[in-house]
């Protein structure tokens, strides 16, 4: 059975200006968002708003802050996020919006429970860092 909805507010439908932005729905339907912070997700979307056609941005950093209300070191933490997900690539002063990965990144580590359950829970910070000192030795990889 198909659905219909009606509109909420019919005089103030969107229209498609000469320049605009656009949102990948895979974002959501594969899982690229899936662990990304509130931060990151803020910068994706304003990124997206005003970058080219290319995908391309020079905003500074600076002018960042200002528009998401953020600190310096949220700012960075909030692209380090998006570069890690494969969706901005960042060589100071230009951001580009990527086109979306084919898939999306891998799932947070999980670890076995003590619990009696044997459910599976997410790995704790300190329980990441030492599976990748583990894999990579003190130097994280780097």
């Amino acid at each position: 059975m198909i659905s219909t909805a009606h509109l909420l507010r019919a005089g103030a439908l969107r229209r498609v200006p000469a320049q605009f932005g656009w949102v990948d729905r895979r974002l959501v339907r594969e899982g690229h968002l899936r662990g990304l912070s509130a931060e990151a997700l803020g910068l994706y979307l304003f990124l997206v708003v005003v970058a080219d056609a290319n995908g391309m941005s020079w905003y500074s950093d600076g002018r960042l802050c200002l528009e998401l209300g953020l600190g310096q070191e949220a700012l960075a933490k909030a692209r380090a996020g998006l570069s890690a997900a494969g969706l901005v690539a960042y060589d100071s002063p230009f951001s580009q919006v990527l086109e979306v990965p084919a898939r999306p990144p891998a799932a947070p580590a999980r670890v076995q429970s003590r619990e009696r359950s044997g459910a599976e829970r997410p790995a704790t910070a300190a329980e990441v860092r030492a599976m990748v000192q583990e894999t990579f030795g003190r130097g994280g990889g780097r």
